[in-house]
Parts: structure tokens; sequence; C-alpha cells
């Protein structure tokens, strides 16, 4: 089985994904700013200032626009990536018998949870921690 990637290499091939717009310095400021922001961010090349522009000028606003865009949107897979890895990680570190159930499914979470009443002991919730069966 291959070695998995490194943080440093996920980030280097969603990168590389993006070609000439990664050397961008707007590419740079949409990344950090998808950082700092997540989705509540707002693109500072999207709107052309109020005018007249050159036909020069907007271009390079629209190239910069995607530019930042493309940035944002490599933070948003790199971030996506890492929560996977961290939620394979904790998979794979389950106890052996230890099954997680997924929580998109309600009819499964229910099953898990359900039980007669009177039948739910005095250390329920430490049991349930430590095995994730209640």
């Amino acid at each position: 089985m291959a070695e998995p990637l490194t943080p440093d290499e996920i980030l280097a091939r969603i990168i590389g994904q993006y070609g000439m717009y990664a050397t961008m310095a707007a590419f740079q400021e949409g990344y950090r700013a998808y950082q700092m922001d997540g989705a509540h961010r707002r693109n500072p090349y999207s709107a052309a200032p109020a005018g007249e522009e050159a036909l020069a000028a907007a271009c390079q606003r629209g190239v910069n626009g995607q530019a930042w865009d493309r940035g944002a949107n490599a933070a948003m897979l790199y971030q996506r990536a890492m929560t996977f890895r961290a939620e394979q990680e904790a998979l794979a570190a389950l106890p052996d018998g230890v099954t997680a159930v997924p929580l998109d499914d309600p009819a499964a979470v229910h099953d898990t949870l359900a039980e007669a009443p009177g039948e739910r002991q005095p250390d329920w919730l430490d049991r349930l921690l430590r095995t994730g069966r209640p």
C-alpha cells in the first residue's frame, strides 16, 4: 500500500492544478482570505471601481479576480482534504469491534440509539464515550 501523502504534498498537488494563476500575488491573497474568513470572503477584484476604466486595467482586474477566486478555491480544497484525512485517521484508530455509525443515515443512528425503557445503566455515557455503543 502506498504511503499517505503529507499535508505539504497534498497542498502542492492542489496548487499545481491552477497553473500560472498560482504564481500570481492575487492567488495568495485569495488563499489567505479563505483561511481567515472561510465562505464569508469577498473578492476585492470582482467589482470595477466607479467611473471609466481603460481596457487594459479592466482586463488586469479580471485576471486578478480569477487568480483570487482560484486561490480561495485552493484553500477550500486543502481544508476539505485535511478534514477528510483527519476523519479517516480517527476511523482507523477505532478499537477492534467498534464501528462508526454514519450520521447521514437517520435509520442507522436510530437503531444504534434505540433501547427499551429502563435499560439504560448508570454508566451509559461513559460506555458510549469509550466504545461508541450506548
